[in-house]
């Protein structure tokens, strides 16, 4: 994992939380991590406001890449959003990813014939 933060002093609380985040957020799929990149920065500078950016890139073998970003005042929060963001977007690569090799797999075992439409979504 590469932690950037060029507008913070990188302190180890800040750092437990990226790694703790990252490793509930993708869960059993951790080990399938090629690259991950996470940028912590402070948008505004210092006007202050809601201006904490957390942004996570993450690459997973088989299911592609996955990007979440969050702003906010406080930068653990930022974390926190971006983290819970990323879960989410994991978790739905990976269910469509078996729904279609599901779909895949009854066409292979049906007659050409006997291929139900899909429903629209």
């Amino acid at each position: 994992m590469n932690l950037y933060a060029p507008d913070f002093r990188m302190t180890e609380p800040i750092e437990l939380r990226v790694k703790r985040g990252l490793l509930g957020a993708l869960g059993r799929l951790r080990d399938s991590v090629t690259a991950a990149v996470v940028r912590l920065r402070d948008v505004n500078g210092p006007r202050g406001g809601v201006d904490k950016a957390c942004r996570i890139v993450v690459r997973v073998r088989g299911r592609g890449t996955a990007v979440a970003e969050a702003v906010d005042r406080d930068l653990y929060a930022a974390i926190d959003a971006a983290v819970a963001k990323l879960g989410r977007s994991v978790r739905r690569r990976s269910r469509r990813r078996r729904t279609l090799r599901r779909e895949n797999a009854l066409r292979r075992t049906r007659p050409s014939g006997d291929v139900p439409a899909r429903a629209p979504a």
